[in-house]
Protein backbone atom coordinates (compact mmCIF):
# COMPACT_ATOMS: atom_id res chain seq x y z
CA UNK A 1 0.00 0.00 0.00
CA UNK A 2 1.33 3.44 -1.05
CA UNK A 3 -0.17 5.33 1.69
CA UNK A 4 1.71 3.84 4.55
CA UNK A 5 5.41 4.18 2.55
CA UNK A 6 4.21 8.07 3.06
CA UNK A 7 6.02 9.33 6.44
CA UNK A 8 4.11 12.62 6.81
CA UNK A 9 0.63 10.78 6.57
CA UNK A 10 1.98 7.71 8.97
CA UNK A 11 3.83 10.19 11.38
CA UNK A 12 0.65 12.05 11.54
CA UNK A 13 -1.55 9.40 12.36
CA UNK A 14 0.81 7.92 14.77
CA UNK A 15 1.41 11.46 16.64
CA UNK A 16 -2.85 11.07 16.86
CA UNK A 17 -3.16 7.59 18.07
CA UNK A 18 0.06 8.38 20.65
CA UNK A 19 -2.13 11.53 21.94
CA UNK A 20 -5.03 9.39 22.40
CA UNK A 21 -3.44 6.77 24.17
CA UNK A 22 -1.57 9.81 26.58
CA UNK A 23 -5.19 11.15 27.45
CA UNK A 24 -6.50 7.30 28.17
CA UNK A 25 -3.86 7.06 30.18
CA UNK A 26 -4.48 9.97 32.19
CA UNK A 27 -8.03 9.63 32.60
CA UNK A 28 -7.59 6.43 33.72
CA UNK A 29 -4.89 6.80 36.54
CA UNK A 30 -6.64 10.22 37.69
CA UNK A 31 -10.44 9.05 37.68
CA UNK A 32 -10.08 5.46 38.32
CA UNK A 33 -11.45 5.44 41.72
CA UNK A 34 -13.33 8.73 41.08
CA UNK A 35 -17.51 8.12 41.74
CA UNK A 36 -18.48 12.19 42.27
CA UNK A 37 -19.71 14.85 39.63
CA UNK A 38 -16.68 16.16 37.74
CA UNK A 39 -16.55 19.55 36.02
CA UNK A 40 -16.36 19.58 32.40
CA UNK A 41 -16.48 22.98 31.72
CA UNK A 42 -14.94 25.81 33.69
CA UNK A 43 -15.47 29.58 32.19
CA UNK A 44 -13.60 32.33 33.88
CA UNK A 45 -16.55 34.82 34.23
CA UNK A 46 -19.32 32.08 35.14
CA UNK A 47 -17.48 29.90 36.83
CA UNK A 48 -18.68 25.81 36.28
CA UNK A 49 -20.61 25.39 33.55
CA UNK A 50 -21.12 21.75 32.97
CA UNK A 51 -20.64 18.82 35.46
CA UNK A 52 -20.55 15.34 34.27
CA UNK A 53 -19.64 11.84 35.38
CA UNK A 54 -16.72 10.00 34.67
CA UNK A 55 -18.09 8.12 31.47
CA UNK A 56 -18.76 11.81 30.17
CA UNK A 57 -14.97 12.28 29.84
CA UNK A 58 -14.45 8.59 28.38
CA UNK A 59 -17.20 9.60 25.66
CA UNK A 60 -14.90 12.43 24.36
CA UNK A 61 -11.79 9.68 24.34
CA UNK A 62 -14.33 7.59 22.11
CA UNK A 63 -15.39 10.47 19.87
CA UNK A 64 -11.68 11.13 19.41
CA UNK A 65 -11.01 7.16 18.66
CA UNK A 66 -13.89 7.69 16.29
CA UNK A 67 -12.57 10.78 14.71
CA UNK A 68 -9.11 9.29 14.04
CA UNK A 69 -10.73 6.24 12.48
CA UNK A 70 -13.25 7.76 9.93
CA UNK A 71 -10.18 10.36 8.99
CA UNK A 72 -7.74 7.79 8.15
CA UNK A 73 -10.34 6.06 6.20
CA UNK A 74 -10.71 9.76 4.23
CA UNK A 75 -6.93 9.94 3.96
CA UNK A 76 -6.91 6.42 2.04
CA UNK A 77 -9.39 7.82 -0.50
CA UNK A 78 -7.73 11.60 -0.81
CA UNK A 79 -4.22 10.35 -1.55
CA UNK A 80 -4.80 8.72 -4.88
CA UNK A 81 -7.11 11.64 -5.92
CA UNK A 82 -6.05 14.63 -4.16
CA UNK A 83 -2.63 14.28 -2.38
CA UNK A 84 -2.78 17.83 -0.14
CA UNK A 85 -5.87 17.43 0.59
CA UNK A 86 -4.66 13.97 2.50
CA UNK A 87 -2.19 16.12 3.84
CA UNK A 88 -4.26 18.21 5.10
CA UNK A 89 -6.46 15.93 7.00
CA UNK A 90 -4.11 14.15 8.53
CA UNK A 91 -2.29 17.17 9.79
CA UNK A 92 -6.06 18.79 10.82
CA UNK A 93 -6.70 14.88 12.77
CA UNK A 94 -3.63 14.95 14.70
CA UNK A 95 -4.08 18.49 15.81
CA UNK A 96 -7.91 18.05 16.82
CA UNK A 97 -6.21 14.78 19.02
CA UNK A 98 -3.57 16.98 20.51
CA UNK A 99 -6.58 19.66 21.12
CA UNK A 100 -8.38 17.04 22.96
CA UNK A 101 -5.21 15.78 25.29
CA UNK A 102 -5.06 19.59 26.10
CA UNK A 103 -8.63 19.19 26.65
CA UNK A 104 -8.36 16.27 29.00
CA UNK A 105 -5.46 17.74 30.79
CA UNK A 106 -7.46 20.83 32.24
CA UNK A 107 -10.45 18.56 32.66
CA UNK A 108 -7.52 16.73 34.98
CA UNK A 109 -6.44 20.24 36.16
CA UNK A 110 -9.52 21.28 37.64
CA UNK A 111 -10.90 18.04 39.45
Amino acid sequence: MILLKDIHIVASMALAIIALIIAAGLVYVNFADVNHLLVIHFDAHRGIDLFGQKISVYNILWSNLLLIIINFFLVTVFYSRARFMAYLLAYSTTSLSLLILAAIMVIISVN
